[in-house]
């Protein structure tokens, strides 16, 4: 069944420390000149195909994935080639003929009105196909960029903690501050008290067997930590806060696809023209939520010291 979608897509942070979780080869790759571009293309393709028929047992060949591979161009070129699947290869040529990407012409007039009447028909069926599904989420949210409503958007804390790919990312950060403060542990001196204050982002893609994939797709979660140390003897106990801040930039970019099941290759530039002529607007999502630590950690002579920690909430 038909979904609707948000693009995955890699975001940025600003300060703190950031490991970035994105699908592999995602960075653009260098220009080449044509001839060692197409090589390098076919190679790509054919190896990726040969991998996709084994591993993911798609046919055709998971298209999404092999636009995050070799880019969008390239799976362009498979098209004009003739390898990729009837359909795909078709709403490819649809979207290519009658987009402003890679310097086509944009349509004016009686044209325009039909392509943007035609695009905005599309993500209503996508919108009433996520609903059968009880995406709510993912609905809504396509709902509000249709709407050119703009501004944040607040989603549940506990329905994006209801997806493993955000309490993993959770768990990454949480365990990152463990780190931190078992190593300031051993640096305190006997009766010594410390705070002791912390960040760290982790972006985090969610499954495209889940709806967080299309209601959000490459997030990023920025958690702030508040902690306090206190030594007596060989044990020094730990208590704070971290603070998780969720977000995600609900937007487009032009010259990128993602292919949607049951609709083939959406491009881009359909959502870019609505923004254009019709008030669509992008928008930001957002979630807060707060946890509490405790820890322990005992320094023992000749032997590892014991450490625990505990988290609570939301």
């Amino acid at each position: 069944m038909a979904l609707a979608w948000r693009r995955a897509q890699a975001g940025s942070t600003a300060g703190g420390k950031c490991e970035i979780e994105t699908p592999a080869d995602r960075a653009p790759k260098e220009a080449k000149d044509k001839n060692n571009r197409q090589l390098e293309t076919q190679a790509q393709a054919e190896a990726f195909q040969q991998e996709a028929s084994v591993s993911l047992r798609l046919d055709p060949v998971n298209i999404m994935a092999l636009q995050q591979t070799i880019g969008n161009q390239a799976v362009q070129q498979l098209a004009a080639a003739g390898q990729l699947a009837p359909t795909i290869q078709r709403r490819i040529r649809d979207t290519s003929t009658t987009s402003p990407d890679a310097g086509s012409a944009v349509e004016s007039g009686e044209a325009l009105e039909t392509r943007l009447n035609e695009i905005e028909a599309n993500y209503r069926a996508m919108i009433q196909s996520a609903r059968d599904r009880g995406y709510e989420v993912a609905a809504q949210n396509l709902e509000h960029f249709l709407a050119g409503t703009g501004g944040v958007r607040t989603l549940s804390s506990s329905w994006l903690r209801g997806f493993d790919a955000v309490t993993t990312a959770e768990r990454t950060n949480q365990q990152r501050f463990e780190n931190s403060l078992e190593a300031l542990a051993s640096q305190l001196a006997d009766g010594e008290t410390r705070t002791f204050n912390d960040h760290w982002d982790r972006m985090l893609t969610a499954s495209t067997t889940t709806e967080l994939y299309y209601a959000s797709g490459t997030s990023t979660i920025r958690s702030t930590g508040n902690f306090t140390l206190t030594r007596a003897g060989n044990v020094i106990t730990i208590t704070g806060t971290v603070n998780h801040h969720w977000f995600d930039p609900y937007d487009w970019h032009a010259g990128l696809a993602a292919f949607i099941p049951g609709y083939g290759v959406i491009s881009d530039s359909d959502a870019l023209l609505l923004q254009q002529h019709r008030g669509a607007a992008p928008f930001d999502m957002e979630a807060d939520w707060t946890q509490s630590v405790s820890g322990q950690v005992e320094i023992i002579d000749w032997w590892p010291d014991s450490v625990t920690f505990t988290w609570t909430g939301p």
